[in-house]
């Protein structure tokens, strides 16, 4: 899956989906992971990810459980402008979004391996609010041979009050993320 941008200020989506990944070490899996993303102030969104998974170790026996709890915080450092822009997505019709993505990742041991990747996504929007999300991808170097992602997005917005009219009305804003 790839990093996606950091929601707006009091947007939210929820996830259920399933991860898969094949290395030479064997394969593992998500089935189902759940995960909350939440603007909880502007620039700075909280995270939530609960997984379900299957580990299946090359002659080894495959094992399922609940695996560890993610909460996180992301804060945006460089806000987008015309000089930085977000270039790994691109909405190519009203229902589809196509993204990319090309990683490099430091070795997470002393004498590991480092990983360098890429990852091809989309996202096909059925309503406004409802939308399918897809991956896959491979290492250019590293210990993945192919994964891929599949899942379910349900996004929000905050309502807000607008001064229009005498009787306060509310709107919904609702934006789309990357998920790849």
């Amino acid at each position: 899956m790839t990093p996606r941008p950091l929601n707006e200020y009091k947007y939210g989506e929820f996830y259920v989906a399933s991860q898969y990944a094949n290395d030479k070490a064997g394969a593992s899996s998500t089935a189902p992971h759940f995960e909350v993303n939440y603007g909880i102030l502007p620039n700075v969104q909280l995270h939530l990810i609960a997984p379900f998974g299957c580990d299946r170790p090359r002659g080894g026996p495959t094992l399922y459980g609940f695996q560890d709890l993610e909460l996180g915080v992301k804060y945006r450092f460089i806000q987008e402008s015309d000089y930085l822009p977000v270039v790994d997505q691109r909405e190519i019709v009203k229902w589809l979004t196509l993204g990319t993505e090309l990683f490099y990742q430091t070795p997470l041991a002393r004498y590991g391996e480092y990983q360098t990747g890429y990852t091809v996504g989309a996202i096909i929007n059925l309503t406004q609010n409802h939308h399918v999300l897809c991956s896959i991808g491979s290492d250019i170097h590293g210990p993945s041979l192919f994964s891929y992602c599949v899942g379910y997005q349900y996004t929000w917005a905050k309502r807000r009050k607008t001064a229009r009219k005498r009787n306060s009305r509310f709107k919904a804003e609702t934006s789309l993320r990357s998920f790849g």
